[in-house]
């Protein structure tokens, strides 16, 4: 056997050179993954902004063309009209930009109505898009690498693995320390227990996680229930335009586990009968404006797919590889792409639940989407409901209340790793997989009024402040006084 995985090692460092030389290009509108790189250098990206929508393919009045059933459906149930910003872009202007830039499209904003392209290293280039007559405004993001990946994957082990149970499971299943072992806790914490007693799983709604990788999945027994029974409803590479995330990290992976999985008596999820969907949008150990614009695709994908709630665990602005583009405090005022978009995604009927960076180097001040006006952010706490000693505590450029709710992100019980995690990108989930419960229970309510119950039945929801926002949630409260 030690023979064979040696093999394996020198199969794959072959294959990452192959894929290296010699790349396949999969679509006119990909970017540099399964692409042989252009014989001119590539550096440049370039958010170009159009004036309008001019294509006659799509209309108001026939949204399947670019929406999913169960996304419009969301819209009917919260009475949320379909306007002009769910419109595809213009594929003629597409087309023209890509032909006279040379450029290389990476992905696209259609609430925004912008395209990001990758462009050729001879800049003269530049005048001939400002000169286009559908382009209202370009914006320099820098230096774009696609080149980065692919990465030697880890050795897959040989073993087929099998779900450890169904979701069938919960049917019969006592709410309790025994049977829910190192996640009672959690809903002990915020009285979320008599939602998963009154059989409220998060079934009917879906969670998009938004993170780093989820590489391996069919190698988590805990999480092998949600593959065979189809609650991956869809996976995607944001980054690299791909629909296998199979050898991305496995960061995360304890995201979803902290939602879906099921190991009863060890570990059981938040929301383990929820719908999912996984988007890549950032990368560890790198960090790029693209970045941002990736996460902003991840959010409209998520829209167009119909889901209800995102978790988020990606924060932009600072810590740039190129430090030219770094925020500056009075510019965390909810006005950057991600934090527009996040609210746009609010005004669709979804509610967005963001990670909320701790003071550290080189974070001093609320980073989008953080400082969205319409997102709930989860500001962090320790097991005792106390706020950590190095939360931010300042408000957004423009003088409003961050966080919104207080979440464990000390100590936070998880399947994978060593020990439990310390780290604030595990708590999104927390309030994702509790909420989607809450709001199966209460399904006549829309996004806004779910948000508002919340923040009314906290700890400290008559005096918020920004250490703990409106304070801790209490679920027994919001369903008790909804109900």
């Amino acid at each position: 056997m030690k023979f064979k995985r040696n093999w394996s090692i020198v199969l794959s460092l072959c294959l990452l050179a192959q894929l290296s030389a010699c790349r396949k290009d999969i679509s006119p509108y990909g970017t540099y993954i399964d692409q042989k790189p252009a014989e001119a250098t590539y550096k440049e990206a370039l958010i170009v902004y159009f004036k309008d929508k001019n294509d006659g393919k799509f209309t108001l009045q026939n949204p399947s063309q670019y929406l999913s059933e169960k996304a419009i459906r969301r819209r009917k149930s919260q009475q949320i009209a379909i306007d002009s910003t769910d419109l595809p872009l213009s594929s003629k202007y597409l087309n023209e930009l890509l032909k006279v830039s040379e450029g290389k499209l990476l992905n696209s904003s259609k609430w925004l109505n912008y395209a990001v392209i990758h462009l050729p290293e001879h800049k003269d280039n530049l005048e001939k898009i400002k000169s286009l007559s559908f382009v209202s405004s370009i914006k320099p993001i820098g230096v774009h690498l696609p080149h980065q990946e692919p990465v030697v994957p880890p050795i897959k082990n040989e073993t087929t693995f099998t779900a450890i149970a169904s979701s069938n499971t919960l049917d019969t299943l006592k709410v309790n320390a025994v049977n829910y072992g190192k996640t009672y806790g959690l809903l002990q914490q915020y009285e979320a227990n008599i939602l998963h007693e009154k059989q409220f799983y998060g079934k009917g709604k879906t969670i998009a996680i938004l993170s780093e990788g989820f590489g391996y999945l069919d190698e988590k027994p805990e999480l092998l229930h949600l593959l065979s029974e189809n609650k991956i409803k869809d996976s995607y590479d944001l980054l690299y335009n791909r629909s296998d995330i199979s050898t991305t990290t496995t960061n995360g992976n304890n995201l979803l586990a902290m939602l879906g999985a099921i190991n009863p008596q060890k570990f059981v999820g938040l929301s383990p009968k929820a719908d999912y969907i996984l988007l890549r949008t950032d990368q560890n150990g790198s960090q790029e404006p693209f970045y941002e614009t990736s996460w902003v695709a991840g959010v409209e994908r998520a829209d167009s797919l119909g889901v209800d709630i995102i978790s988020s665990s990606c924060v932009y602005g600072v810590k740039f590889n190129q430090p030219q583009f770094d925020l500056k405090a009075q510019q965390a005022d909810g006005n950057s792409i991600s934090s527009k978009v996040a609210d746009q995604a609010f005004k669709k009927g979804i509610l967005t639940v963001q990670m909320f960076p701790q003071e550290s180097n080189g974070i001093t001040f609320v980073l989008p989407p953080a400082d969205a006006k319409h997102i709930i952010t989860a500001g962090n706490i320790n097991k005792r409901n106390k706020p950590l000693w190095n939360v931010l505590n300042k408000p957004t450029a423009d003088g409003r209340i961050k966080p919104e709710l207080a979440v464990l992100a000390q100590e936070i019980p998880v399947v994978y790793g060593w020990g439990d995690s310390y780290s604030t990108s595990n708590t999104p989930p927390i309030l994702a997989g509790l909420i989607a419960c809450l709001w199966e229970a209460l399904p006549t309510k829309n996004a806004k009024e779910i948000k508002e119950l919340l923040q009314q039945t906290a700890s400290q929801s008559d005096n918020p402040d920004n250490k703990m926002g409106y304070g801790i949630p209490n679920f027994k409260k919001a369903y008790e006084q909804a109900k």
